[in-house]
């Protein structure tokens, strides 16, 4: 059984920053269920204090993961009262070649990265992954593992952990025009166009949009009456539609629980439950990866109890970013989410 010093599960943001930080001192596994390159249902867009974590760990951002426009300047959010700006200088990236630039930052000689598995089991007395590549099965042992798969990963449920809830999100990218600042992302509350909420940004010539509900046949009649919508009040005209495609994401309620760790699996991201309004991830994804390597990197000989007190203590200000993102989302928008069982933040 080959042993590292820490197995991380997920080559997305969180676990690519987690391999870069490790990389230098530990020797690591990185397991990835998808083959890298991979598609990523995402706007893409990194706001600046995302754009600055990922300067500090990764470097310059290379211009083939750009995408046009090159900077992004924030939120338009449409509420039942109005309209709210909310600036930001931030970038515009393509997360397909984006994330396949982060994880290959890492340091090959002491990360080592399996694509294309499925996690079979987790022991964590052991602390051993079980996992399967095209029908042969290893298992692994390290330190701790740090989970980075996010919401619909595996880990949670195989460390016992309490399964989030999900809103599903319906979104099309298609080939046309609409009359919007291209540098900006809209988000709508309004449940008329969807159960939690609506969106659009454009990217490479190109419009996305999606609406979010909790089953398809909601979804379908959301997107009809959102696409009108935008026909009528910004002129989007549809020359040929590129893709559709349904994710997933945390739904963010009042006791919404976020977890860090269980035992000796660490949890970062979308696994632990962290996400700020209108699907915005990949900051939360860099920030707690930050913070538990860089506890991790001071905690040298320290127990997994010292490194998880330290963790925990250390995600208190990024908790309470989230929260008031959310408290904010809630005083200008009292109908955002207006079917959820409890109140937002």
């Amino acid at each position: 059984m080959k042993k590292y010093d820490f197995i991380i599960i997920g080559a997305g943001p969180a676990g690519s920053t987690a391999a870069r930080m490790l990389g230098g001192r530990y020797n690591v596994l990185v397991l990835e269920k998808m083959n890298l390159p991979r598609k990523k249902s995402c706007s893409g867009v990194l706001i600046h204090k995302a754009a600055e974590r990922v300067k500090e760990v990764f470097g310059n951002i290379p211009d083939s993961v750009i995408a046009w426009p090159r900077e992004t300047h924030g939120i338009t959010i449409l509420t039942g009262s109005g309209s709210y700006e909310f600036g930001d200088d931030g970038k515009n990236v393509c997360r397909e070649t984006f994330d396949y630039w982060l994880i290959e930052q890492r340091n090959k000689e002491n990360v080592e990265l399996v694509c294309g598995v499925k996690i079979k089991k987790y022991d964590p007395l052991a602390v051993t992954v079980e996992y399967e590549k095209e029908g042969a099965v290893e298992i692994v042992q390290a330190q701790a593992v740090i989970a980075c798969d996010g919401i619909n990963g595996i880990t949670r449920n195989l460390s016992g952990v309490k399964r989030q809830k999900k809103v599903v999100t319906y979104q099309r990218t298609v080939e046309g025009s609409i009359n919007a600042d291209k540098s900006k992302f809209y988000a709508f509350t309004s449940p008329e166009y969807s159960y939690y909420d609506a969106w659009f940004n454009s990217k490479d010539g190109k419009i996305t949009y999606g609406v979010s509900g909790y089953s398809k046949a909601e979804l379908n009649r959301c997107m009809y009456k959102f696409e009108s919508h935008m026909e009528k009040e910004y002129g989007l005209l549809v020359k040929q539609q590129i893709e559709e495609e349904y994710w997933s994401l945390p739904l963010i309620t009042g006791n919404h629980e976020i977890v860090l760790r269980k035992g000796n699996m660490f949890f970062c991201g979308e696994s632990a439950g962290m996400l700020n309004p209108f699907g915005e991830g990949m900051y939360m994804a860099f920030e707690s990866a930050y913070i538990l390597s860089s506890v991790i990197s001071a905690s040298a000989g320290k127990s997994v109890e010292s490194i998880a007190s330290a963790y925990i203590h250390e995600m208190e200000e990024p908790e309470n970013y989230m929260k008031r993102q959310w408290a904010l989302i809630k005083r200008i928008a009292p109908e955002f989410g207006y079917q959820l069982n409890a109140a937002l933040f």
